[in-house]
């Protein structure tokens, strides 16, 4: 999620599902996630780091269900910069709002809607930033 501030910046909360909140990390299924390292995506299906009932309905950070979460807070500049020493990792418990796929945030940006002016904000950011990922490469390769 993304917040106007006063001063003209943005505050970014990135949140991630936190399973060592409710996972002991001397279990069998936390070793298990440790070796898998990741979950890893294909471009039909997905091989997740836990098993999929813990991944698809405890961990996930599915719509109007609070989860557990480690929050990552930091102010963006008026360019679209992160303020590093802004930065926080916090623990929290959030409730997810909605789960969109990646059509259904089109159309919002696209045709407007309650999430436009967020997700406007979102995407000017991250766009800036793979701007500067792409430059970066360039000058690189």
């Amino acid at each position: 999620s993304i917040r106007d501030n006063k001063d003209g910046t943005y505050t970014l909360f990135v949140h991630l599902a936190n399973p060592a909140s409710i996972i002991p990390y001397t279990s069998s299924t936390m070793k298990e996630a440790l070796k898998r390292c990741n979950t890893l995506y294909l471009l039909d299906d997905s091989i997740p780091i836990f098993d999929s009932y813990l991944s698809d309905h405890i961990l996930s950070l599915l719509p109007n269900k609070y989860t557990n979460a480690l929050t990552v807070k930091v102010k963006v500049d008026t360019d679209y910069s992160l303020i590093l020493d802004t930065l926080e990792i916090i623990p929290s418990v959030i409730q997810s709002k909605h789960k969109l796929s990646y059509e259904e945030t089109d159309d919002i940006i696209n045709h407007g809607g309650d999430l436009n002016s967020t997700l406007m904000l979102l995407s000017r950011y991250l766009i800036s930033k793979l701007r500067i990922t792409l430059k970066l490469v360039l000058i690189i390769n």
